[in-house]
């Protein structure tokens, strides 16, 4: 399977704007420190819609996409990302340092999550006497998905560089 690289949306400067936002929250006045890219391995589908009976004749044909994260398990719908780059990126977290962590077992499995996230999301514009399927018509495994680093002395931020959703932990708890 080959492997493709999503653009980040944000740019550095966006990503320390957030990081900085998110610090006063946290009431944490210290210096931000130069955001540094990485990228993070997903499974990447992408499902055309077979039409059987009733309103999902209107989206018959139609492209969809998710992700899962290999690790959570946690399903990701998203925009075509079969036109992304194909490479692995520089600053990429390997998925084998990961593997011990991981949760889903299988592609199959990863592939279920994904077809159900989407699934769903139909249900959710159509009526429920639609009849539908997802055929399964690509896959991107990883899928590079990119993020923004940002540290201070006392927490580190990750900034989801497509969405620009900001998590962070505490670097003084970790150590203890």
């Amino acid at each position: 399977m080959p492997a493709f690289t999503l653009a980040p949306a944000l740019s550095a400067e966006d990503a320390l704007n957030l990081a900085a936002q998110h610090a006063r929250y946290l009431h944490n006045e210290a210096t931000l420190q130069e955001p540094k890219l990485s990228y993070y391995p997903l499974l990447g589908t992408a499902f055309q819609v077979v039409a059987r009976r009733g309103p999902a004749r209107k989206v018959a044909g139609a492209r969809m996409f998710a992700a899962v994260d290999l690790v959570s398990g946690t399903p990701l719908v998203m925009e075509d990302w079969t036109n992304s780059e194909q490479s692995t990126p520089e600053g990429a977290i390997l998925l084998e340092d990961l593997i011990s962590k991981a949760r889903v077992g299988t592609t199959d499995e990863a592939i279920n999550i994904a077809r159900q996230a989407l699934s769903t999301k139909l249900l959710g514009k159509l009526k429920l006497a639609s009849m539908f399927e997802l055929s399964l018509i690509a896959l991107a495994e990883p899928l590079w998905k990119p993020n923004w680093c940002v540290r201070t002395h006392t927490h580190e931020f990750l900034v989801d560089a497509l969405a620009g959703n900001v998590v962070s932990r505490s670097l003084v708890m970790a150590e203890r």
